[in-house]
């Protein structure tokens, strides 16, 4: 025989059962976690350099570059999307393509994968990359030469940035 108690009980526990149930079922795209924070990056990564533009795999996932700025060898951006549920991927790639101006110009460009986040909140990261293998690539072909001018592509944009960067490499 079930009593009042023992049947509100089972109630009960069915209940909150059924609610985590749909607590883990919320929809990612609907419902991203509330996160407003940047998410930022502690450790440096490298700009990877490839000898030919066209040989660089890009990931061209929507990403806008919010910030920029120089110390030293290391680039810092601070980079904007879509996402909120899934990790995304940055990396940075030169190439060994100089514009022949004074002073020198050469294109960075900023990859992106999202890995097909679903969610929509914007999601901002800050990034570091040490730019030493692309002042070695540049001091190759220019050893004179004290600077070059960063021209920063963001993810799918077929023209740099408004903003270029002096690096100084001497």
């Amino acid at each position: 025989m079930c009593n009042k108690r023992t049947t509100s009980v089972g109630f009960f526990l069915i209940l909150i059962l059924l609610l985590m149930g749909c607590i883990r079922n919320l929809d990612p795209v609907t419902d991203p976690p509330d996160n407003d924070d940047p998410v930022v990056v502690d450790s440096m990564n490298t700009i990877l350099i490839y000898p030919d533009q066209n040989d660089i795999p890009l990931h061209e996932d929507p990403a806008g570059i919010k910030d920029v700025a120089l110390e030293g060898d290391s680039l810092m951006l601070v980079a904007e999307s879509g996402g909120g549920c899934e990790v995304h991927d940055y990396a940075l790639f030169g190439c060994h393509c100089f514009m022949e101006s004074f002073p020198v110009q050469t294109n960075v460009f900023l990859s992106h994968d999202d890995h097909d986040d679903p969610c929509d909140a914007i999601v901002i990261d800050t990034l570091r990359f040490d730019l030493t293998p692309l002042k070695d690539v540049f001091l190759t072909y220019y050893p004179t030469d004290e600077t070059v001018i960063l021209r920063i592509r963001e993810p799918g944009s077929e023209q740099p940035m408004d903003t270029m960067l002096v690096y100084g490499v001497q």
